[in-house]
């Protein structure tokens, strides 16, 4: 029996004006389909409303969660509005190629946050603040430290270091030697002067995941703590996924062999894209590579589609 895809995309931002598009570019693909959009207002009934910072967007999957269930979907395939899929891909084949089939969760990557280098990642340099704050009362919803380093260690199959290790420690490309060190005096003082870890962080790529029915609940609430908490969407994400899903039962594309994906980092990246693609879903198309999964960022307010 094929399983039941629902495709759901997220709008970091309101341009309603991209729907039709998206809709142009998936209709015929993709029979069940909803877009997350914050802040909307009108009466698409396709579109669920969701309110929270673009930053911490794995908000949205709570907030969205009722009304998700309801689609009745075996599994729900998040995008990013900007992010575009292979054109080859849809509802039939979509798992298949991305070797999703039979597991619980997708994501591009995950890795420890605590880990050689990471502190060049801006994210990185807010991380520890939130578990730091007395606001959020988060030692009451999520699993305890103890366990949560437990889960970490079985995941990765090692375990994660209690404090930040000298190598986390790296300055961004550039960056002066006094800015570094100052950062590095912020990041102890948000983290009430030391360099003990307050609990166990992932990161990963989050601008595509799948998560199936069975764990759709438990991850989006994970992610409503994380969101509420102000934390990157980049590392609550990943860490839910770690707190709720073993390793076995999450697919990681960027391991895929057949398809590869192409995420664009810089503006001069994307400029180029879209010139060669002369701004044209059209032409995307005919100049489409068949073993890319996936391009991103593709911004639909400037293309014709």
């Amino acid at each position: 029996m094929t399983e039941s895809i629902c495709l759901v995309i997220i709008f970091n931002h309101r341009y309603d004006d991209n729907i039709p598009k998206l809709r142009t570019i998936y209709g015929d693909r993709f029979s069940k389909m909803r877009f997350l959009v914050p802040f909307y207002n009108g009466n698409d009934p396709e579109v669920i409303p969701v309110f929270e910072c673009s930053y911490q967007f794995e908000g949205f999957l709570i907030q969205a969660f009722d009304k998700l269930i309801k689609v009745g979907a075996d599994y729900y395939f998040f995008i990013a509005d900007d992010l575009i899929l292979n054109p080859a891909f849809d509802e039939n084949n979509i798992l298949s190629c991305m070797r999703g089939k039979n597991k619980k969760a997708l994501i591009t990557s995950i890795q420890m946050l605590n880990s050689e280098g990471m502190f060049a990642w801006s994210h990185s340099r807010y991380s520890s603040k939130p578990f730091r704050h007395k606001a959020t009362q988060w030692k009451q919803s999520l699993v305890d430290y103890d366990v949560a380093m437990l889960k970490f260690a079985e995941f990765f199959g090692s375990a994660y270091p209690e404090k930040y290790i000298d190598a986390f420690f790296k300055p961004h490309v550039g960056e002066s030697h006094e800015h570094f060190m100052e950062s590095i005096e912020q990041f102890k003082k948000s983290n009430n002067g030391t360099l003990d870890i307050p609990y166990p962080l992932a990161r990963g790529y989050s601008d595509i995941f799948v998560l199936n029915k069975d764990v759709l609940y438990e991850v989006s609430y994970t992610c409503g703590i994380f969101s509420s908490m102000n934390l990157f969407v980049e590392i609550g994400l990943p860490t839910a996924l770690v707190l709720n899903i073993q390793k076995e039962h999450i697919t990681l594309l960027g391991e895929n062999e057949n398809y590869r994906c192409q995420a664009m980092w810089t503006v001069e990246e994307v400029e180029q894209f879209a010139n060669e693609a002369e701004y044209s879903y059209k032409k995307l198309l005919e100049i489409w590579d068949d073993k890319c999964g996936f391009v991103h960022p593709v911004k639909l307010s400037q293309w014709d589609v």
